[in-house]
């Protein structure tokens, strides 16, 4: 295990080409995934992967996702004016799911008012976050042995692939093209190779962009609105903001760069309380690290959330200060001390999305809701998929 950003660099970046994802993150990721997904595939099938995939990531294609998201984020206030009339509890990170699924489902696919087919693949995509590695997979049983849960995880992975591939069936009859993230990918062409990706690659990465793209911005989102409802000094500070900018008025995309302490909280909260604390590499070769030797197979940890709080990387690690992201002050840190997304070449592909997302979702509910937690309340932290609080935090609205 690892806390040493040098380290790191190593495995994530100098030499990334003699690590892979561990044996116990495969056997997380394959079942909802597949093995030749973005996020679970190896060497050259996953360099030309990426680079198919990295323009749909684009700035631009980006910022032309924010109308969706501030349209949903916008659903999700009306709602909650409804249930704030029944002074009711709400979850918080199950609210952010709800909302998150449906921007990604949204951006996947543009069907923004067939909710049946929402529903459909709501449930589905939430059963992919429910998956856990099994004992038996753990004690070194064949695959070949039955397991309950695969059968299930099998009969969700079906549905969304049928999905999937009768959109992509009915695009390519028609020759329709859509700039949602289905036709983005659709379109993708390599240059070196005059690739393009097949409908089985299609659909695994339509799941792995639903499991990835609502499940860890919903989580971080979670510990955003923990996090202001621990330090209210920041929650003034933001609102403060918001309001100067905003007045009172839903935001646009030309609103973000007016509003760099949200973000900068954001940024805080996912160093505070990393999403993914930890990433495991597994060795493919020999190799030797600072003088410590790295036998063939063996695993190396890196331990996110050290590093996010040592104290010879941070100033004040245990304090909660977004303006340490503020641009004056967001120098001489070395690039593997912050590393919310990871790093190197698979860096997560989705980090602008996410940030933008959490961004938008964040100054809309903020403008207009507080979202309090009983005064006692400690959140837990709980590793899953995600790290996220043990009892996804409740709380009750309150109207500012």
């Amino acid at each position: 295990m690892t806390s040493d950003p040098q380290v790191v660099q190593h495995i994530l970046l100098d030499n990334s080409q003699n690590y892979r994802k561990s044996l116990m993150t495969r056997l997380l990721l394959e079942p909802p995934l597949g093995k030749h997904a973005l996020f679970t595939s190896e060497g050259e099938r996953w360099r030309l992967q990426r680079r198919l995939a990295a323009p749909a990531f684009s700035v631009k294609n980006v910022e032309g996702f924010a109308p969706l998201m501030i349209a949903e984020a916008d659903r999700l206030l009306k709602k909650w004016d409804r249930i704030s009339q029944k002074n009711r509890t709400i979850n918080v990170l199950s609210e952010m799911s709800d909302v998150t699924l449906r921007i990604i489902m949204r951006a996947m696919f543009s069907r923004e008012n067939d909710e049946r087919f929402h529903t459909e693949i709501a449930d589905v995509v939430r059963k992919f976050a429910r998956v856990r590695i099994r004992m038996m997979d753990i004690l070194g049983m064949p695959t070949w042995v039955p397991r309950i849960s695969n059968l299930r995880l099998r009969s969700s992975r079906k549905l969304l692939d049928d999905a999937a591939g009768e959109i992509i069936f009915e695009r390519r009859q028609s020759g329709e093209q859509k700039r949602d993230l289905l036709g983005l990918l659709m379109s993708a062409v390599d240059e070196t190779t005059c690739s393009t990706l097949t409908v089985s690659q299609l659909k695994d990465e339509v799941r792995s962009y639903f499991i990835a793209g609502f499940e860890t911005t919903a989580t971080a989102l979670t510990w955003v609105f923990y996090a202001l409802h621990v330090h209210p000094e920041v929650e003034a500070k933001l609102h403060r903001e918001i309001d100067t900018v905003l007045n009172g008025r839903m935001p646009e995309l030309s609103d973000l760069e007016n509003l760099p302490y949200c973000l900068q909280v954001v940024q805080e909260t996912m160093r505070f309380y990393p999403v993914v604390p930890i990433i495991s590499r597994q060795a493919i070769s020999r190799d030797e690290i600072n003088g410590t030797k790295i036998p063939e197979n063996s695993v190396v940890e890196i331990d996110i959330q050290q590093i996010h709080r040592a104290p010879d990387l941070w100033d004040q690690p245990e304090a909660f200060l977004p303006q340490r992201f503020a641009p004056d002050n967001n120098t001489g840190r070395h690039r593997f001390a912050y590393l919310p997304f990871g790093g190197g070449p698979r860096i997560c592909i989705g980090a602008k999305f996410s940030l933008q997302e959490a961004h938008l979702i964040l100054v809309s509910v903020a403008q207009r809701w507080r979202l309090r937690a009983p005064d006692d309340y400690v959140a837990q932290p709980v590793g899953r998929i995600v790290l996220q609080p043990r009892d996804g935090l409740p709380v009750k609205l309150e109207y500012r």
